[in-house]
């Protein structure tokens, strides 16, 4: 299709224990978002299995 796109959003999970992994996926997501692409960031500890977005 000519003139329309496709937004794309990146789900990112992390496992940070320390906050490292935590402050690299918050970074990742600024950097993309600079580049209008959405992403949302959830540590693994967070989600269950089936609300996993697909």
């Amino acid at each position: 299709m000519v003139g329309s796109f496709v937004t794309m959003k990146i789900e990112y999970f992390h496992a940070s224990h320390y906050g490292n992994g935590a402050m690299i996926a918050e970074e990742f997501k600024k950097q993309m978002e600079a580049r209008e692409v959405k992403v949302d960031v959830h540590h693994v500890r967070d989600m269950k299995p089936n609300e996993i977005p697909s």
